[in-house]
């Protein structure tokens, strides 16, 4: 499935990779650097979450309309799911509260990606 192996596996290395650098006192910039460093460039998780960093200072509809496949209703996808949380913490510039209620006003994934944002 898309969310347990390939880019559901991207995708935990790369929250993994996120929180560690977080945890450290990183930059925002460094946090989501960190995240991209460990999933292979040319994966769909590294993929979405380029496209959420270039979006995030326009705000949190950018990110959703970069990342969100069109037309496709369901959730279950890991790399849209940490595109959205990172996206919302880069928007958020990494304050807390504001990543988490991002993340969830972007809908979707909306527990998983608040949780991811906030880790």
């Amino acid at each position: 499935s898309v969310s347990h192996e390939g880019e559901g596996i991207y995708g935990g290395q790369a929250v993994a990779a996120g929180v560690a650098a977080a945890m450290a006192g990183a930059s925002t910039v460094a946090v989501v650097a960190s995240a991209l460093a460990v999933v292979p460039d040319d994966s769909w998780t590294a993929r979405c979450l380029r496209r959420a960093m270039t979006a995030a200072h326009r705000g949190e509809r950018a990110v959703r309309s970069a990342v969100v496949i069109g037309g496709y209703p369901w959730t279950d996808l890991a790399p849209e799911a940490v595109a959205l949380a990172f996206g919302a913490y880069a928007a958020a510039d990494g304050d807390f509260t504001d990543a988490v209620l991002t993340a969830v006003n972007m809908g979707r994934d909306a527990d998983t990606t608040a949780a991811v944002a906030g880790a």
